[in-house]
Protein backbone atom coordinates (compact mmCIF):
# COMPACT_ATOMS: atom_id res chain seq x y z
CA UNK A 1 0.00 0.00 0.00
CA UNK A 2 1.51 3.43 -0.79
CA UNK A 3 1.65 6.45 1.02
CA UNK A 4 -0.99 8.46 -0.83
CA UNK A 5 -3.52 5.77 0.30
CA UNK A 6 -2.14 5.58 4.22
CA UNK A 7 -3.08 9.44 4.80
CA UNK A 8 -5.12 11.03 2.01
CA UNK A 9 -8.65 10.64 1.73
CA UNK A 10 -11.26 11.32 -0.92
CA UNK A 11 -11.85 14.66 -3.03
CA UNK A 12 -14.43 16.06 -0.93
CA UNK A 13 -14.01 14.13 2.32
CA UNK A 14 -11.04 15.30 3.47
CA UNK A 15 -7.55 13.37 4.72
CA UNK A 16 -7.94 10.19 5.90
CA UNK A 17 -5.64 7.67 7.28
CA UNK A 18 -6.23 4.00 6.69
CA UNK A 19 -9.56 4.71 4.72
CA UNK A 20 -12.44 7.62 3.43
CA UNK A 21 -13.34 9.76 5.77
CA UNK A 22 -17.49 11.28 5.11
CA UNK A 23 -17.26 14.18 7.61
CA UNK A 24 -16.16 17.56 7.18
CA UNK A 25 -13.21 18.35 6.00
CA UNK A 26 -10.17 19.95 8.42
CA UNK A 27 -6.66 20.71 8.01
CA UNK A 28 -4.36 22.80 9.30
CA UNK A 29 -0.73 23.80 9.89
CA UNK A 30 0.04 26.27 12.93
CA UNK A 31 4.06 26.91 13.09
CA UNK A 32 5.50 23.18 12.64
CA UNK A 33 2.87 21.16 13.43
CA UNK A 34 0.00 19.28 10.96
CA UNK A 35 -3.25 18.67 11.72
CA UNK A 36 -6.08 17.14 9.93
CA UNK A 37 -9.35 15.16 10.15
CA UNK A 38 -9.01 11.51 9.42
CA UNK A 39 -10.69 8.04 9.79
CA UNK A 40 -8.54 5.74 11.20
CA UNK A 41 -8.78 2.22 12.40
CA UNK A 42 -6.59 1.59 16.11
CA UNK A 43 -6.45 -1.88 15.89
CA UNK A 44 -9.18 -4.67 15.20
CA UNK A 45 -12.35 -2.64 17.14
CA UNK A 46 -10.83 1.14 17.82
CA UNK A 47 -11.45 3.84 15.60
CA UNK A 48 -13.31 6.12 13.27
CA UNK A 49 -13.09 9.90 12.82
CA UNK A 50 -10.52 11.73 14.39
CA UNK A 51 -8.48 14.85 14.68
CA UNK A 52 -4.65 13.87 14.23
CA UNK A 53 -2.01 15.91 14.86
CA UNK A 54 1.66 15.36 13.90
CA UNK A 55 4.25 17.62 15.94
CA UNK A 56 7.62 18.05 17.55
CA UNK A 57 7.29 17.76 21.50
CA UNK A 58 10.43 17.59 23.62
CA UNK A 59 12.91 16.32 20.99
CA UNK A 60 10.53 13.65 20.00
CA UNK A 61 8.31 13.95 16.78
CA UNK A 62 4.11 12.27 18.36
CA UNK A 63 1.05 11.67 16.90
CA UNK A 64 -1.63 13.01 18.86
CA UNK A 65 -5.45 11.96 17.91
CA UNK A 66 -9.01 13.49 19.24
CA UNK A 67 -12.38 12.16 19.12
CA UNK A 68 -13.81 15.13 17.29
CA UNK A 69 -17.44 14.46 19.14
CA UNK A 70 -19.18 16.99 17.44
CA UNK A 71 -16.16 19.42 17.65
CA UNK A 72 -15.08 21.34 14.03
CA UNK A 73 -11.53 21.58 15.33
CA UNK A 74 -9.87 20.05 17.83
CA UNK A 75 -9.24 21.24 21.59
CA UNK A 76 -6.03 20.87 23.54
CA UNK A 77 -3.89 18.66 22.51
CA UNK A 78 -1.60 18.47 25.25
CA UNK A 79 -4.14 16.02 27.09
CA UNK A 80 -4.52 13.86 23.68
CA UNK A 81 -3.59 10.20 23.35
CA UNK A 82 0.15 10.04 21.63
CA UNK A 83 2.65 7.27 20.15
CA UNK A 84 5.82 8.84 19.64
CA UNK A 85 6.69 8.24 16.08
CA UNK A 86 10.63 9.33 16.33
CA UNK A 87 12.43 9.60 19.71
CA UNK A 88 15.49 11.50 18.58
CA UNK A 89 14.24 14.60 16.86
CA UNK A 90 16.41 17.25 15.50
CA UNK A 91 14.25 18.93 12.88
CA UNK A 92 10.72 18.68 11.38
CA UNK A 93 9.84 21.39 8.92
CA UNK A 94 6.29 21.12 7.08
CA UNK A 95 6.49 22.61 3.62
CA UNK A 96 3.03 22.60 1.38
CA UNK A 97 3.10 23.17 -2.54
CA UNK A 98 -0.43 24.58 -3.40
CA UNK A 99 -0.21 23.11 -7.11
CA UNK A 100 2.07 20.93 -8.57
CA UNK A 101 3.55 24.16 -10.39
CA UNK A 102 3.59 26.41 -7.91
CA UNK A 103 6.95 26.69 -4.90
CA UNK A 104 7.24 25.03 -1.98
CA UNK A 105 6.21 27.33 0.57
CA UNK A 106 6.68 27.24 4.53
CA UNK A 107 3.66 28.41 6.13
CA UNK A 108 2.65 29.50 9.64
CA UNK A 109 -0.49 29.29 9.65
CA UNK A 110 -2.14 27.68 7.13
CA UNK A 111 -5.88 26.39 6.77
CA UNK A 112 -6.62 24.91 3.10
CA UNK A 113 -5.52 21.46 1.98
CA UNK A 114 -2.64 22.17 -0.31
CA UNK A 115 -1.60 19.80 -3.55
CA UNK A 116 1.55 18.57 -1.62
CA UNK A 117 2.74 18.62 2.04
CA UNK A 118 6.25 17.69 2.13
CA UNK A 119 7.88 16.61 5.82
CA UNK A 120 11.54 17.40 6.42
CA UNK A 121 12.67 15.53 9.20
CA UNK A 122 16.25 15.06 10.58
CA UNK A 123 17.23 12.86 13.43
CA UNK A 124 20.37 12.28 15.34
CA UNK A 125 22.67 14.39 12.35
CA UNK A 126 21.36 12.38 9.76
CA UNK A 127 18.12 13.91 7.36
CA UNK A 128 15.49 11.13 6.01
CA UNK A 129 14.45 11.75 2.76
CA UNK A 130 11.69 13.80 2.30
CA UNK A 131 8.30 12.69 2.72
CA UNK A 132 6.02 14.32 -0.04
CA UNK A 133 2.31 13.33 0.45
CA UNK A 134 -0.11 14.24 -2.30
CA UNK A 135 -3.85 15.76 -0.69
CA UNK A 136 -6.58 15.00 -2.79
CA UNK A 137 -8.92 18.12 -2.58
Amino acid sequence: ENLETAVVGGASDGLALGGGATETTFFRIRGNSLEWKSRVLFGENYGGSHFMRVAPENGTLVLRWQDPGNQQEPGDWSEAPYRVLLASLDTFKVSIREGFGKEWITPNNYRNPPQLVRLEIQSQGRFWPDLIIPVQR
